[in-house]
């Protein structure tokens, strides 16, 4: 899935320094080698993550996201004009960097992000395209940003008003499932919060 967003931060005021990571869906490929566009469908526009820190090391800039508080990237529902239909929702999962050459005007971020869901829309098979990967699996991603009207990479970015597009693309055929070292820790966090409200009883 192939993906692209063109959004503005606003000014020194703007909450949180509030970014978006993921556009929405321009175009699928599917496993039979064909492609389909983006159609009439629902994206929201209020997905930012939050700016936690700036790091500079050498020519490079580092840019450390918050995730969305309810972890949430990427959400998109989309039909193309009667033949294909999409729909899914992507959650954070590990470091959200973005990194650029310091005055530079494009940057990136490579990574995985966990398939939270991706139900048929009313559409229904076989014109619903399901991704290639399952609902909890971690599967690759990578995003590409440019800055225009003359704004460049600095420590000083996000207290400015700037203007940026961003391209990228989603994996679903390189996926990988949750580490079990991760389901386990959440395994003992449930036992956990289980025994303590058993205590309180």
């Amino acid at each position: 899935m192939y993906t692209g967003a063109f959004s503005t931060h606003w000014a020194p005021q703007d909450a949180a320094n509030n970014f978006m990571l993921f556009g929405q869906a321009n175009y699928y490929l599917l496993n039979d080698g064909t492609t389909w566009k983006s159609g009439a469908g629902w994206h929201p526009y209020f997905l930012y993550s939050t700016l936690s820190s700036t790091s500079i090391n050498g020519n490079a800039i580092t840019y450390t996201f918050n995730a969305p508080e309810d972890g949430i990237l990427f959400q998109n529902v989309d039909y193309s004009f009667g033949d294909h239909s999409a729909q899914g929702v992507l959650g954070a999962y590990g470091p959200l960097e973005i990194t650029a050459e310091l005055g530079g005007t494009t940057a990136f971020i490579r990574g995985r992000t966990k398939i939270i869901a991706n139900d048929a829309t009313w559409y229904g098979e076989p014109r619903f395209n399901y991704y290639s990967a399952k609902v909890g699996d971690l599967v690759y991603f990578e995003m590409n940003y440019t800055l225009i009207n003359g704004a460049v990479f600095d420590e000083n970015l996000f207290n400015t008003e700037f203007t940026y597009y961003s391209t990228g693309r989603v994996d679903f055929t390189n996926a990988v499932p949750v580490p079990p070292s991760i389901l386990m820790l959440g395994s003992g966090l449930c036992a956990l919060l289980a025994a303590a409200k058993r205590k309180r009883r």
